[in-house]
Formats: structure tokens, C-alpha cells, sequence
């Protein structure tokens, strides 16, 4: 059985979990998780066989970046490995809306849902346009709220969805890699 180190940073732990566990049940490895400040401060010990998955972009994985062969480009998602060491990360943000259709749509019920039922007349929503969007800053501390969360939630969609991808076209040909 394979060992492997999981290498995520604060905001990718979860996801770093649930990679660690979902390797767990492939019954062919193990997982552990670090952060990049654990892996860089044991990696005089942990050795160029060892293999390690990278989450993102970081101060070690951006190392790792240009060694690897890219095996998977969609959706502003790239993952690859080469040898012991493979990395999943977000290339660019700029995904289009129908391939998260269903995440966007819920942001979109969200937003239509905040809307007061009065301001379905003409007038209404024109001095609602006119006033209360331009003029209110709470609408545009709420706009940009949202819009960081529509970020945030996009770049995590694209964080599990390459890891999906990773597990079912690359994982099995990664662990088979023999370093020996």
C-alpha cells in the first residue's frame, strides 16, 4: 500500500480532507494531509520517492508546476504529475456560466429572492435602479459580498471538480508509477 502526502494550504484544507479520505477508500493507498509549511520543513526527510498530491498554487507546489506533465486542461482547472509528484490548481478563473450552471442559477435565485415584492411595477424598480443601487452604499457592500462569495464558491467548484477529475482519468496511473 502506497503512502501519500497531501499538500494543501488554508483555504484548500477541506478539500484537502476530503481528498485524503476519498484515497483512503480506494483501498490501493493512504493519505495524509500537510500544509506547504509542514511538507517544506520535512522535506529533507520526506525524499524525492515519496508521493505527494499538491492542492493549489503555493510556495511549494509553484516549484512542482513547470516539472509536471499536464494531463488535464478544462474549465480553468489543470492537473498533471510526473514521477512521485502530482498537482491540481486553478489556472484561471474565468469559467464559463454553463459549466457550473447549477451553482449559478442557485446565486441567481438567491438574488431574485432578495427582492422586494413591491418593486415588480415599472416605477418601482426604476427608482430602485435609480436610488437605491446606485446611491445605497449597503446594496454595494452586499453586491460585493456576494460577488467574492460567487468567486470563492466558483474556485472551490473548480478545486473538487478537478480532484473528481483527477480521481477517476489520473489517480490510478499515478500510483502506478513505479519509483523503485
Amino acid at each position: 500500500m502506497k503512502n501519500i502526502i497531501v499538500v494543501a494550504n488554508g483555504d484548500l484544507k477541506s478539500i484537502g480532507r476530503e481528498l485524503v479520505h476519498a484515497i483512503s477508500k480506494t483501498k490501493v493507498a493512504q493519505a495524509s494531509l500537510f500544509t506547504p509549511k509542514q511538507y517544506a520543513n520535512n522535506e529533507h526527510q520526506i525524499g524525492g520517492t515519496q508521493y505527494v498530491i499538491f492542492l493549489g498554487k503555493n510556495e511549494v507546489s509553484e516549484d512542482f508546476i513547470p516539472l509536471i506533465q499536464k494531463k488535464y486542461e478544462t474549465h480553468g482547472i489543470v492537473w498533471g504529475f510526473d514521477a512521485s509528484k502530482a498537482v491540481v490548481y486553478i489556472e484561471s478563473s474565468n469559467v464559463e456560466l454553463d459549466t457550473l450552471k447549477k451553482e449559478f442559477s442557485l446565486i441567481k435565485e438567491e438574488r431574485e429572492n432578495g427582492t422586494p415584492i413591491f418593486l415588480n411595477n415599472i416605477i418601482g424598480i426604476l427608482l430602485y435602479e435609480l436610488w437605491f443601487k446606485w446611491f445605497d452604499p449597503i446594496y454595494w457592500i452586499s453586491y460585493l459580498i456576494k460577488y467574492k462569495r460567487k468567486i470563492k464558491l466558483t474556485k472551490e467548484l473548480q478545486m473538487k471538480l478537478g480532484i473528481i477529475s483527477f480521481l477517476k482519468d489520473g489517480f490510478d496511473e499515478f500510483v502506478k508509477v513505479d519509483l523503485a
